[in-house]
């Protein structure tokens, strides 16, 4: 629109591309790393402080960022700026002398950002949530809702006076609902990019 064509200049062409690969790779998996936690943190509660600890998910981001950067790595190469005989303009496009193996590459990609996010955040999505309605259909049960006994009230109301009010702890339970719509959310969002995807790669291979 304003004449600034940054996109198909040689190098900025590389790079956005490679940039491009990266934050799409990392967007999807750190989502699907959050929702391991999730659900160790949920199925099983007693590993919770042991496991989900603080340095291993800085160790996790630190582990994907450089799998990320190293997986994206031949699109530096595969990207080109060509001159489109028909547009009479140089685009940034995909070098004709690597499209077999970029062909490849973008079968990986899905699979890895795509496919493998989408059945293992489903799986423990469903995990997660059965696990929420089953604690909470079990507290419900054990929840007693009536009023206390006269005699019980009687012997705590002098030390009920003297009690400072408590802070109510967030609870696990609307955190993990969170990160399920969040998750949830993700995955919704990236599918029109990638359906597209599919749908251009498809498209290409049929000429």
């Amino acid at each position: 629109m304003v004449d600034v064509d940054l996109f198909n200049q040689q190098g900025m062409c590389q790079i956005m591309i490679y940039i491009t690969g990266v934050c799409s790779f990392l967007s999807v998996w750190l989502v699907l790393a959050f929702t391991v936690e999730r659900f160790v943190a949920v199925r099983y509660p007693l590993l919770r402080q042991s496991v989900c600890t603080v340095s291993r998910a800085k160790i996790v981001i630190l582990i994907l960022a450089v799998l990320a950067m190293l997986l994206f790595s031949p699109l530096l190469v595969f990207a080109r700026v060509q001159y489109d005989q028909h547009r009479k303009i140089e685009l940034c496009t995909i070098d004709p002398e690597w499209q077999r193996y970029a062909n490849v590459f973008n079968v990986v990609d899905t699979v890895l950002t795509f496919i493998i996010p989408v059945i293992v955040i489903g799986i423990l999505n469903t995990c997660i949530s059965r696990t929420i309605w089953k604690l909470a259909s079990v507290r419900r049960k054990l929840t007693y809702r009536g009023p206390p006994p006269t005699n019980l009230l009687n012997k705590r109301k002098g030390f009920i006076r003297h009690q400072r009010p408590k802070l109510k702890p967030v609870s696990q339970n609307k955190v993990t609902k969170m990160l399920l719509v969040v998750s949830t959310a993700c995955l919704c969002l990236n599918l029109p990019s990638y359906i597209m995807r599919v749908l251009t790669y498809l498209i290409e291979v049929c000429k």
